[in-house]
């Protein structure tokens, strides 16, 4: 019980420092803008920049949630196949939209893991939302399912920018932000909180460059093996 406390209060104050440091900047630029209101420039860009402390807020507490195990506490079994088709359904038509080639690759079988449904949606659907949009018009995004030696593995690759090689250790950090992503939006938090959410379904996730982009693979163990250990 000691360890425990000590955790959540270790997870906590990492908490209010990260959102001290990143909340800052995004608050100046609000009051600066905010101050010249006047002209409707300076209005959009003020909304921008509240929907980004938005974003960042939201992204931070769900974080911490999860780390300091106060979300996902009644763990359920979870069909992985309806559910991947659910959150695929969304992405196929965003992927269109973009100009991409979307697949989707299912087993026959069942695939169940004994965890939180909203949790293991909001990774699925981080781990989408950046391959969308990391990937240049005419590329594809790809999202499969399989069970193996007691795993649901589930994976998502695109033919986007790829990871740089220096990138690759840090990227499941929160806030980490990759050499070559300087262009597009985002918080830096998305892989933290899928990591996170893997991590407590006592999962592993991995990253990789391909030869045409990014994939990663996320192993959880099946309903009825969870005391197996993760190959590697």
């Amino acid at each position: 019980m000691a360890d425990r406390v000590e955790e959540i209060v270790t997870t906590l104050r990492r908490f209010v420092s990260d959102a001290a440091h990143e909340i800052h900047t995004p608050l100046t630029a609000l009051h600066t803008n905010l101050e010249l209101a006047q002209e409707d420039e300076h209005v959009v860009q003020a909304q921008t920049q509240v929907e980004r402390l938005e974003a960042l807020t939201e992204g931070l507490l769900d974080l911490s949630r999860i780390e300091s195990g106060t979300q996902g506490q009644s763990l359920a079994p979870v069909s992985l196949v309806p559910l991947l088709q659910e959150v695929s359904e969304l992405h196929a038509s965003r992927a269109e939209q973009a100009g991409l080639t979307f697949d989707l690759s299912l087993p026959d079988a069942s695939v169940t893991v004994q965890g939180d449904e909203e949790q293991l949606r909001r990774a699925l659907t981080n781990l989408l939302d950046n391959a969308i949009k990391f990937t240049p018009e005419g590329g594809s995004v790809f999202l499969g399912l399989r069970q193996e030696g007691g795993f649901s593995i589930l994976w998502v690759e695109d033919t986007g920018i790829g990871i740089h090689s220096a990138d690759l250790p840090h990227l499941f950090e929160r806030f980490h932000r990759g050499r070559n992503a300087a262009a597009y939006s985002g918080s830096g938090l998305g892989l933290a909180i899928v990591k996170a959410v893997v991590e407590r379904h006592e999962g592993q996730i991995r990253a990789e460059a391909t030869e045409q982009g990014a994939r990663f693979t996320v192993r959880i163990p099946a309903l009825g093996d969870r005391s197996l250990e993760p190959p590697p």
